[in-house]
């Protein structure tokens, strides 16, 4: 666990109280909520303050920010876990930041990690599998940010399927 993790481009650091307005900014928006299961829509900013709150002395929990800017969030509370704003989508800075914390993740343990993505959320499928997840099952998960439950794939990452996808994007890196 580290309090700072910098990738080429972003900064993933500890959330702090100030982050509440940016990050409830970003997250007041059903395409971004209905693709997660914790995050209410409409998203106002007691909620994402609450949150913050609730997550201090956690040790896996990163604000990520662009230039010092909040531009989403990424954990391992139980799962894995992230979300950039729609204004930073298409840029790579959701694969960079779960990346990130992947990596410092299984430097630092060889526990296993969990994650689950909804099933019409293609672009985080794309994300987990290049990170190396393998899906381990299907469900029907509830999302604050949904009117009802959704078909969701639940998936998983150990530490030998990791350090193979890292081999891999690595050399995909070289070409």
């Amino acid at each position: 666990m580290r309090d700072r993790i910098e990738t080429p481009r972003l900064t993933l650091r500890r959330l702090r109280g100030d982050d509440a307005g940016a990050l409830s900014a970003l997250a007041d928006d059903a395409g971004v909520a209905r693709m997660l299961t914790r995050m209410p829509h409409p998203c106002p900013p007691e909620a994402t303050a609450a949150y913050i709150r609730g997550c201090e002395g956690e040790p896996w929990v990163y604000c990520v920010t662009l230039a010092e800017a909040p531009i989403g969030a990424v954990a391992v509370e139980a799962r894995l876990g992230y979300w950039i704003g729609r204004p930073y989508w298409g840029r790579g800075y959701a694969f960079e930041a779960a990346s990130a914390l992947v990596d410092a993740w299984f430097t630092a343990s060889d526990t296993p990690l969990e994650t689950g993505v909804f099933a019409d959320n293609p672009a985080s499928r794309r994300i987990l599998a290049r990170l190396g997840f393998r899906e381990t099952g299907r469900r029907l998960q509830a999302s604050l940010g949904r009117p009802e439950p959704d078909d969701y794939i639940t998936m998983r990452l150990d530490g030998d399927d990791w350090r193979a996808a890292r081999r891999i994007d690595r050399a995909e890196q070289e070409e």
